[in-house]
């Protein structure tokens, strides 16, 4: 049997034994062709697809039915009070560690404002002075004066305007 396909119409989409649908009922062939197309009707989807019913997982099913077993026995205040006695163990056993060590608690609260922050930050700021000496002491050993620097950094500026203007433009012609 010679089956193999040619143009886009319903009918004519197979040739077998050398003959298209169309060339062996051309009366059916007409008939089909005036066929409107079938689409459904606005309001479709609200009317058949709300009565579709899409059963929820397993687990999810599980979890129901044990949650209502517990409500409907009663076992749920059972569960309730295990956490809340659950949440409260914790903060006793913090509030009894605090009073037990708050002289040492305080003591090290006290070196921490006192000694521990301002070390820490001159330390930080004596790092950060250091970087900009250094700097400096980069760009004196260029050789280049206020003006040379001054136009240098105006470069550096503009071509960062260009980058930012081109990846914009980049980015609208994109979506």
């Amino acid at each position: 049997m010679d089956t193999r396909s040619v143009g886009n119409d319903g009918m004519n989409d197979q040739i077998m034994d050398g003959r298209t649908p169309a060339e062996e009922d051309p009366a059916l062939h007409r008939y089909l062709v005036m066929l409107p197309a079938v689409q459904p009707t606005s309001g479709f989807e609200d009317r058949v697809l709300s009565r579709v019913w899409r059963p929820y997982p397993q687990w999810h099913r599980r979890v129901s039915a044990a949650g209502l077993t517990l409500v409907e026995t009663g076992e749920i205040w059972f569960w309730v009070g295990a956490l809340a006695l659950g949440s409260i163990l914790p903060l006793v056993a913090g509030v009894t560690l605090t009073a037990t060590f708050s002289a040492e608690i305080g003591s090290g609260i006290a070196w921490l404002v006192e000694e521990g922050i301002p070390s820490v930050w001159a330390a930080a700021s004596a790092d950060v002075m250091q970087q900009f000496e250094s700097l400096a002491t980069r760009v004196s050993a260029t050789g280049l004066d206020g003006r040379a620097l001054g136009a240098v950094g105006l470069g550096c500026v503009t071509v960062l305007a260009g980058c930012a203007v081109g990846l914009r433009r980049t980015i609208t012609r994109s979506r």
